[in-house]
């Protein structure tokens, strides 16, 4: 199986053949035109002024903020949920792996609305079910678009952004971890745009 011109394995092949994958996309995929939005750090750098904020630290450099005053979720929020951004090829191609959108199966920490839109395109108006955390679906059961940090389109305000978003998603609520748990440990997951360096999510991953 090629995607993207790279040789994927077959158990991905046979995963998805299997109904058996989920593709988890990062801020890679909304990089590149006509998406042209900012990575993690980038958006903590735009937010907060700073030339250069510390890889890994941007949840703690935003929760600074918000505890400052700066509404640093509505500020996210315009900066990518506008007209002037679109999605890429690749959030198209992603959706035609499954074929129709009732085997779709697509998990994202990207914020923006793009993976709805080329839906809309790619499957001609079909319904495809789409959720926005923090009202995620069961991890081993669902179908669909899991926005797994929120959405800047729906509710900005419930975008995991600062370090006490990321607490209350990863450990004291917990509903981003309760979602990914039973997902891991049931489908082959291929990432795609995303950086496995993520230390919650590899740390999930591994256990």
């Amino acid at each position: 199986m090629i995607f993207a011109n790279v040789r994927l394995p077959d158990a991905v092949r046979i995963a998805l053949e299997n109904g058996k994958l989920v593709i988890f996309a990062g801020a890679g995929i909304s990089m590149p035109l006509p998406s042209s939005l900012p990575s993690f750090n980038g958006l903590a750098r735009e937010i907060s002024g700073l030339k250069e904020v510390e890889f890994g630290k941007e949840d703690q450099v935003l929760g600074k903020l918000a505890h400052n005053g700066t509404v640093v979720h509505l500020a996210a929020a315009k900066r990518l949920y506008n007209q002037d951004t679109h999605p890429t090829e690749a959030h198209k191609q992603i959706l035609r792996i499954f074929g129709t959108p009732d085997k779709v199966r697509i998990v994202t920490t990207n914020f923006d609305n793009h993976f709805s839109d080329a839906a809309r395109t790619v499957f001609r108006n079909k319904n495809i079910n789409e959720f926005h955390a923090p009202a995620l679906p069961l991890g081993d059961d669902f179908e669909g678009i899991a926005y797994l940090h929120g959405s800047a389109k729906s509710n900005p305000r419930a975008m995991v952004l600062t370090d006490k978003d990321f607490g209350e998603a990863y450990l004291t609520r917990g509903w981003a971890r309760d979602f990914l748990i039973p997902l891991f440990q049931k489908y082959t997951v291929l990432f795609v745009g995303y950086s496995h360096n993520d230390v919650t999510i590899s740390y999930l991953a591994r256990g």
